[in-house]
């Protein structure tokens, strides 16, 4: 039989336990939602650009190493700059949908 002392540790162990698994679900919860809002921004800044034009009130716009940000190039400029963030958005999602459903399943199984 365990003494008062040892019991009274075990409980505080239990619910440090019981208190670090939800501080790190609350931070997965958080992270996944500002990520999504980012993607949502992301999709959402996308579709309202379909073409991107840049105009310039110099007369050397088409000149010195400028090629690429050319009034005909822009836009796809701006879509390839936005595919990649979104790239980016998804990957980091995945990942903590990953992490997520790793916690749940340890959760589910009783494992700590």
């Amino acid at each position: 039989m365990k003494t008062i002392d040892e019991q009274l540790a075990e409980i505080l162990r239990r619910s440090d336990g019981v208190k670090e698994k939800w501080a790190l679900r609350r931070k997965i919860t958080r992270d996944l939602i500002s990520l999504s809002f980012c993607a949502v921004l992301l999709l959402v800044t996308g579709l309202l650009i379909p073409r991107v034009e840049m105009t310039s009130s110099f007369g050397t716009a088409g000149s010195y190493g400028s090629l690429i940000l050319g009034t005909a190039y822009t836009g796809y400029v701006v879509i390839g700059v936005f595919a990649f963030l979104a790239g980016i958005c998804v990957t980091v999602l995945s990942q903590h949908y990953r992490k997520w459903k790793e916690l749940n399943r340890k959760e589910e199984d009783g494992r700590p």
